[in-house]
């Protein structure tokens, strides 16, 4: 089962479509496509709630060693 694309419109002054289209094009993808990856990657808590699992897991460590 597919499901159809939904066309959504954004404004971007021209320096702004520029730079989009710049770093698309060092990743390879079209500008739509860098949108959506960027878009979607800071909607997901994953990442950065991630990180903080790591960092206190480290910490923790850290502190166990402090106390030997």
């Amino acid at each position: 089962m597919s499901t159809a694309a939904v066309p959504t419109s954004i404004r971007l002054t021209p320096a702004e479509k520029k730079r989009i289209a710049i770093a698309a094009r060092k990743w390879g993808i079209s500008p739509a496509a860098y949108i959506k990856q960027a878009a979607l990657e800071r909607t997901s808590a994953g990442p950065d709630d991630d990180k903080l699992t790591q960092l206190a897991a480290l910490v923790e460590k850290v502190r166990e060693a402090v106390e030997d």
